[in-house]
Order: C-alpha cells, then structure tokens, then sequence
C-alpha cells in the first residue's frame, strides 16, 4: 500500500497467485485468485481444503489442479479477517466486486460466486454463461454486471439487445469468441 505522498504504507507476501484485488471504504484489501491448496484459511472458512487440488499426470504430462479463493486483509494488511476457498474446480478469477453491505462477488468458470461479508458463506450463485477471463461491477442500484469472452452458440443474446449473434466465424460450423455483458440482480438471478 503506498500512501498519497509515495510513501510505503506497508506490503506483504502471500503464497499464492493473486489475479483480482478491491479496496473497500475502510482500506481492508480483498484479493482473488487461483490457489494449487497452499491457502492460508481462517477458522471457520467457507471451504477449507481443497479436495481437488494438486498436481496430476495427464497424457504424459502435469496439469496443476486448482481452485479459485477469497482473502480479506485488514486495512493495516497485518491481519487476515478471512480467507477461504470457493470450491471451483480450476478456476480463475479475473477479477472481483465489492457490495455495499461487505459481500463479495467472484466470477469464475461461467458463474459469479456470492460469498457474505464476513467470508463464512456463499449466498448464491448466478450462471453467466461467459469465460473464465471475466470482469464483474456491482451498480450503484445494486445489480451485477459481468461481461466477459463466450461463444456465440453458447451465450444467448435478450431481446433487443445491441448485437444479438456473435461475430461471423472463420470457418464454417466453428465457434466464435465475442464478447458478453450481463446484468444480474443481487441475488444473481436476470
């Protein structure tokens, strides 16, 4: 953290690779990311083990097992408040959203992940139906936006909406990579 004048405010290491981060009101940092089960987790955790993760040998050779995490430092980054695995499969967090009331929201693998101000419990869900490298926004009227890469034969298009078919593919009978924006309420539904 770097004060407004330059100068170091403190900095810490952690032992995993950190992919989002926000800063609420108060100065406490969240962070997201990909953990291989190194994770430090606070008591009482969401999740706290990673059952999947670890290193496995695939078509002779490694695939690294991961899972997506939440962590919430205290705004002097000395202390963690919470910090805990979601429970995605080989997930990725590209990124994360803080609401008014504390919760966080967490895309990754085609969905964004609600979890509860206090980091003890996921209060849902919401399918997307975008990719892993998603961006997610909470609305001042408290909705959720996401947009994020898809494929044009699996992201369907509201009516009336700007573009309702993807770009036109290369070659013929492939998927095409475009671009989806999403707006969900605050409980992830449309």
């Amino acid at each position: 953290k770097f004060m407004p004048d330059g100068s170091l405010a403190y900095s810490t290491f952690f032992p995993e690779t950190v992919t989002a981060l926000a800063v609420d009101s108060s100065g406490a940092v969240y962070i997201a990311g990909a953990t291989d089960s190194s994770l430090p987790v606070t008591p009482g955790a969401y999740v706290s083990t990673c059952s999947f993760c670890g290193v496995v040998v695939v078509n002779r050779g490694v695939q690294i097992n991961t899972d997506v995490f939440l962590t919430k430092f205290d705004p002097t980054g000395s202390t963690l408040i919470y910090s805990t695995y979601l429970g995605v499969p080989n997930g990725y967090a590209a990124s994360l959203a803080l609401a008014s009331d504390g919760s966080t929201y967490v895309p990754s693998s085609a969905a964004i992940y609600h979890m509860n101000a206090t980091g003890l419990s996921m209060l849902g869900t919401g399918s997307t139906q975008l990719g892993t490298q998603t961006v997610v926004a909470v609305g001042p009227d408290g909705n959720v936006y996401a947009a994020g890469s898809t494929v044009n034969t699996k992201f369907v298009a509201t009516t009336g909406a700007f573009e309702t078919t993807g770009p036109p593919a290369a070659l013929p009978n492939q998927p095409v990579n475009g671009t989806g924006i999403v707006k969900l309420d605050a409980q992830l539904q449309n």
